[in-house]
């Protein structure tokens, strides 16, 4: 009997070890599912961040790739109001890596590493003149600190709105060119130009009609130079894909970790080359060096005209 009793001591103590240990299992079961509900996500965040570090940086370098191709191999901004290079405009991507042949010069432009998105482990996706997303982008890297947009960028987003032609007006308005403030998707903005008075809603009465003034002869070459040089790509008759390629973007969507110039959407990323502090400057005093010489030759063309109106002022001589 007392063996017996002996025996069912063990027993109890065997299971209340037993159950125990299946307490101490479950406890750390729950322990390892906490700990990897906090430190997963994290290590997720962090990849992703890498990974979008190294997008932007390989983006950028596209985007610099894209700007001395244009510029035969110099690194400084897109400019179409030039004549494009003798191999002409970039309309593949593949053109960058595998080089052109400029005269005797071999160029290449990009590193084989640079040719892939690393968020997608895929091909850059081509952002060409007229994409849609061109303009958002311009907007947006325009409001941050420290970010100059070139002015004929805007040209890229698409062609002028047409202009509104206002009854008595003595010469057509011309195209303003857009701003970061006010340049929408279509690109530069329309002017209205007239006397200053409303033109009355259909069924109003009209006013009597000014008679025209005459129009000035204008200077061919200042038209030339206002004209938009992209105009001949957004004709109807005009494919995609023969429109010249001046940035790459992303096939991701959804929102991203990292801000690129102000930008937390895939979507709206992308890639232009975009002039440092040092060339913005020099950039901004060519500007303001050219306007300052079309005033002058504007001036002196008015005294040469008040000169032929009037051959005699400022002489004392009898006629």
């Amino acid at each position: 009997m007392i063996s017996n009793r002996i025996h069912n001591a063990c027993n109890n103590d065997d299971s209340e070890r037993g159950w125990a240990l299946l307490g101490l299992i479950l406890a750390l079961g729950i322990m390892s599912m906490v700990l990897v509900s906090t430190v997963v996500p994290s290590v997720r965040f962090q990849v992703q961040r890498d990974k979008e570090a190294e997008m932007m940086y390989r983006g950028e370098q596209m985007a610099e790739a894209i700007a001395r191709y244009y510029n035969r191999g110099r690194l400084t901004i897109l400019n179409f109001r030039t004549p494009p290079p003798p191999y002409g405009y970039l309309l593949e991507l593949d053109k960058l890596v595998e080089g052109v042949n400029d005269g005797p010069i071999e160029r290449r432009f990009a590193r084989l590493s640079a040719m892939t998105d690393p968020l997608m482990n895929a091909d850059w996706e081509p952002v060409r003149v007229g994409d849609p997303r061109i303009a958002i982008a311009l907007n947006i890297y325009a409001s941050q600190p420290n970010v100059f947009i070139p002015q004929d960028y805007w040209l890229f987003a698409g062609p002028p709105a047409p202009t509104i032609s206002v009854p008595g007006t003595s010469e057509e308005s011309e195209p303003s060119e857009g701003t970061g403030g006010t340049t929408g998707q279509g690109g530069a903005s329309g002017t209205v130009s007239g006397t200053g008075t409303a033109v009355p809603p259909t069924g109003q009465p009209q006013p009597p009609a000014q008679p025209q003034q005459p129009t000035p002869p204008r200077n061919q070459n200042q038209g030339n130079n206002q004209r938009d040089p992209l105009e001949q790509f957004f004709r109807d008759d005009v494919k995609i894909e023969s429109r010249p390629i001046v940035g790459v973007a992303t096939t991701m969507k959804g929102p991203s970790v990292r801000a690129y110039k102000g930008i937390l959407n895939y979507g709206e990323m992308i890639f232009i080359y975009l002039p440092d502090q040092r060339e913005a400057e020099r950039l901004v005093r060519e500007q303001q060096q050219n306007q300052r010489n079309n005033q002058n030759r504007g001036n002196r063309g008015n005294q040469r005209g008040n000169q032929r109106v009037n051959p005699g002022a400022g002489s004392t001589r009898d006629p």
